[in-house]
């Protein structure tokens, strides 16, 4: 029995016709009439049983400086490179046509982004470079990491770590390193833009980072499913400082990848901030202004860069090219449900 669609000219052909022209302008369909699905703006980085994370039991404390390990604070700067940027405040607003929007993050009332933002996106990068544990996992997912890359468990100096958590820190354990907030170079007004709605990501296939793209932003009045956020727009520059202590030429080698600051044959790592990353927001570009060890003795940046050339020895290079390959840029981002 064959299938018939709708008489043309018809009511529920016309019907059919409005739909589709709703949920795809100007999109192109296969022969079949389903629509071309959009490049999805993401990449995995697979985790595997056969490649469990290098944990160690000694690693450097807290109590006291190490000779011959890194303890210094570096003044960075990061610029916004995608179309818009968005740390929410957990909090909302309506303006005076009565759209309500979530907030930006402030400090006061300048807009900020906060340390943790900033310290969990670039922890995302260094645990997929360095093949760390996976750290954040949701647990209500059936489907997990295999056992070796659950979240390092940490209840006396014996047990061992893997090197994210060696750097950052897990539950019982402060890590090595800080992130102080970052405000905005000059005075920044934000914009409130439309986006589809978001779902929370899933996991279970490995690692997930999303590609910069041009931003998927709906415009006109408030439709279903959608949601405003009031976000900075690109080329917005930010400073901040990451300070660390007893920090291992390896470990600030694979920091400085995971960041970007280092490129490696040309190449580079840019990090992701904030929400909307599905939307391609939050796209950044870290800079090195300054650095000053535990003495107050300025560092000299030609000569770190050489010394943490020869210290790659914790980046994992598949994974580093899965990442830095995932800077490419989209035509156009998902705006719907992918």
């Amino acid at each position: 029995m064959v299938r018939r669609g709708p008489a043309p000219g018809s009511r529920d052909w016309q019907r059919m016709q409005r739909r589709r022209q709703r949920e795809d302008r100007g999109g192109q369909r296969r022969r079949t009439g389903r629509e071309q699905p959009d490049p999805k703006p993401f990449v995995w980085i697979p985790v595997s049983a056969q490649k469990s994370p290098q944990r160690q039991k000694d690693f450097p404390q807290h109590d006291m400086f190490v000779e011959g390990l890194i303890t210094a604070q570096f003044e960075l700067k990061f610029t916004v490179l995608s179309d818009y940027l968005f740390v929410g405040s957990g909090g909302w607003e309506v303006t005076k046509d009565g759209r309500a929007y979530r907030t930006f993050y402030r400090r006061g009332d300048d807009i900020c982004i906060p340390a943790t933002s900033i310290k969990g996106a670039v922890r995302a990068a260094y645990e997929a470079i360095t093949n760390s544990c996976v750290s954040q996992i949701d647990p209500k997912d059936k489907k997990k990491p295999p056992k070796g890359y659950l979240r390092c468990k940490f209840r006396e100096s014996s047990d061992p770590l893997c090197p994210a958590c060696r750097l950052f820190g897990t539950t019982g354990y402060a890590g090595r390193i800080r992130f102080s907030d970052a405000l905005p170079l000059r005075k920044t007004e934000p914009k409130i833009v439309q986006i589809f709605d978001l779902f929370p990501p899933r996991k279970e296939q490995g690692r997930k980072f999303y590609a910069h793209g041009k931003a998927a932003v709906v415009d006109g009045p408030p439709q279903r499913n959608h949601r405003f956020v009031e976000a900075v727009e690109g080329n917005t520059e930010f400073r901040t400082t990451v300070t660390v202590f007893n920090a291992e030429y390896a470990e600030l080698a694979a920091l400085f990848v995971s960041m970007g600051l280092l490129d490696l044959n040309g190449r580079r790592i840019e990090v992701k901030i904030g929400g909307a990353k599905p939307r391609c927001f939050g796209t950044v570009r870290f800079e090195l202004l300054d650095g000053k060890d535990w003495e107050g003795k300025t560092i000299q940046k030609e000569e770190l860069f050489a010394e943490l050339r020869n210290a790659l020895s914790l980046v994992d290079m598949e994974a580093f090219n899965i990442l830095a390959d995932a800077t490419y840029e989209l035509p156009n981002c998902p705006r719907r449900l992918y």
